[in-house]
């Protein structure tokens, strides 16, 4: 082991130096080193919708970038394992070198690999699938072996196609728990967990003041009155109608006139 400073060894500071700032410069370094890891409000909100699971759970977050998110996983829930994958090799290397920076590197299993193929039956008890599109969540759900590979609670954050994810989820018997808004520079964002389907295979309770077959918002959020919900409604109306002066008599026209009339549905039944 390399010998420490004399100074340090013998309980002494170097010339000049005051011992008061001494320990100062060395309380600073330690803070330096627990810093907690900041979540943008995607993540954050992706992060509470695990809160609910239990002491010693393992969470796989499925394409992991840096590893942002399991890292600060592992720095609020002492007890909680993490299987960080991606595609890319340059981006796991970063989230190995933050796993070790916060010191998790035992807690945390670094893998290379695309979606829950990296993954063995019943190892985890969650699955994160953020950042990427609501096709590609689709994909990767319908590739695996079985329905989230054993895992009790999916949490997606789709960037995009948000009515295609719904709609295979509710097709396919997933049941939504959770559903929210957040925003983020100035965008909105659908984050939604899912436990996987029920053995009966019966789908997900449709809210009886909801559109029935409307998979552009989320009917939990509707139900509770989330209010970024009903700003994400107004935009999407607005983009409809404008689209809409553009699409008279074409092939496109009846799709868009059933999403204007569900969104105004939705809006008008706000404060039922």
């Amino acid at each position: 082991a390399a010998e420490a400073h004399p100074g340090l060894r013998k309980g002494l500071v170097a010339p000049g130096l005051h011992s008061g700032v001494f320990s100062s410069i060395i309380n600073a370094m330690m803070v330096t080193r627990t810093r907690k890891i900041h979540l943008h409000p995607r993540l954050e909100t992706a992060a509470a919708l695990l809160n609910a699971l239990p002491e010693n759970a393992v969470v796989a977050d499925i394409g992991c970038d840096h590893g942002r998110l399991a890292c600060a996983l592992l720095q609020r829930n002492e007890t909680w394992r993490c299987i960080a994958s991606d595609v890319s090799a340059p981006s796991l290397e970063k989230a190995r070198r933050l796993s070790a920076y916060i010191g998790g590197e035992g807690r945390i299993d670094i893998r290379l690999g695309d979606g829950l193929t990296v993954l063995c039956r019943g190892e985890a008890d969650a699955v994160v699938l953020c950042g990427m599109g609501g096709e590609r969540i689709v994909e990767l759900l319908d590739a695996a072996d079985s329905p989230l590979m054993g895992a009790r609670l999916a949490v997606m954050q789709p960037m995009r196609g948000v009515e295609e994810l719904r709609a295979y989820l509710y097709t396919t018997g997933y049941r939504i728990l959770d559903d929210r808004v957040t925003e983020e520079a100035g965008r909105l964002y659908q984050i939604l967990s899912a436990a996987p389907p029920c053995a009966d295979g019966e789908c997900d309770t449709w809210p009886a003041d909801f559109p029935v077959g409307c998979f552009s918002l989320g009917y939990r959020a509707f139900e509770r009155r989330d209010p970024l919900c009903r700003t994400l409604a107004r935009q999407q109306l607005l983009q409809t109608q404008k689209r809409l002066k553009t699409a008279a008599n074409t092939g496109g026209e009846p799709v868009l006139r059933r999403k204007e009339a569900e969104l105004l549905t939705i809006l008008e039944r706000w404060e039922h």
